[in-house]
């Protein structure tokens, strides 16, 4: 939420030279996803309809500090 931790790279490059889905990526966007819903509804709904063009919870975060 505090931006400390960045989103990983989405695939990652295997020894034949195909790509695959990281498991580190897969897990943080489970992980802000869940947060970013959480701040959600936590919101009055004035304010998370204000926000609702977040995509993450550090802009969500960041946004709504600023309003």
């Amino acid at each position: 939420m505090l931006g400390t931790k960045e989103c990983p790279e989405q695939f990652v490059s295997t020894n034949d030279t195909t790509k695959k889905v990281n498991p580190e990526y897969e897990e943080w966007i489970a992980h802000d996803q869940a947060l970013l819903g959480w701040l959600r509804n936590s919101m009055s709904i004035d304010i998370a309809t204000q926000l609702l063009h977040c995509e993450t919870s550090k802009e969500i975060w960041d946004e709504a500090q600023s309003l």
